[in-house]
């Protein structure tokens, strides 16, 4: 299948024979990785035309929801990347989708090497369940402490309530 749905070329003139040719790609040597999980490089070129004609280049191209799932993708950071000097994420916005598939379209100064990448969603990782700890008493926050002490004062006065109450009824 192919993932490059559709090119839409802005130009200043009207030209003929215009030729797009899109092919997959390995990542080219010398050429650092764009930021991201790559999910496919593609090389575009145009033939009749010149870089210097065009102004905008469109591109809708689909992403497979199996990659996004098996690599734990946020949708949201789905981007085209060109690469001219160095990587350089173009405006991508989702705008359909299908059972199988996300569609996007990039907006492009030009044709080149480009990158489809996405962020993966990072998981926090899971708490080791620890014992609870305590705070040596020198430690603790002075309110801590009035807290304890105040605790420990009405359960005596409780008690003590108990024992007066108990000794009358018995005498």
């Amino acid at each position: 299948t192919y993932i490059v749905q559709k090119i839409s070329i802005k130009t200043a003139i009207a030209l003929k024979n215009v030729e797009i040719k899109i092919e997959r790609t390995p990542p080219s040597q010398g050429i650092s990785h764009p930021s991201g999980e790559v999910f496919e490089y593609l090389k575009i070129d145009e033939g009749n035309i010149t870089s210097n004609q065009t102004s905008a280049v469109n591109i809708t191209f689909k992403v497979s929801r199996t990659w996004v799932s098996e690599n734990n993708i946020n949708t949201s950071t789905i981007s085209f990347q060109r690469y001219t000097d160095q990587w350089s994420k173009l405006a991508t916005i989702q705008v359909n989708e299908t059972s199988t598939d996300l569609i996007y379209i990039a907006i492009s100064p030009g044709l080149s090497v480009f990158a489809i990448t996405g962020e993966s969603i990072r998981l926090q990782p899971q708490q080791e369940e620890s014992q609870p700890q305590t705070i040596p008493e020198e430690q603790q926050p002075q309110e801590v402490k009035s807290r304890t002490g105040l605790l420990v004062l009405l359960i005596a006065i409780t008690i003590l309530s108990f024992g007066i109450v108990i000794y009358i009824l018995v005498k």
